[in-house]
């Protein structure tokens, strides 16, 4: 099985794209929510020590 394309054409379809894509930006968004959460807490002090 050989897939042919020209130069410059993508090899997976649209919406395979924007699938992968959006669910990486939407794990990176929900990264950077958390941490940005951590950060917050810990600059203002007030965030709980488990040790």
């Amino acid at each position: 099985m050989t897939i042919t394309t020209s130069p410059g054409q993508l090899c997976m379809a649209k919406i395979s794209l924007f699938g992968i894509f959006g669910l990486l930006f939407i794990i990176t968004a929900v990264q950077a929510v958390v941490v940005a959460h951590y950060v917050f807490q810990r600059l203002t002090g007030n965030y709980k020590k488990k040790y």
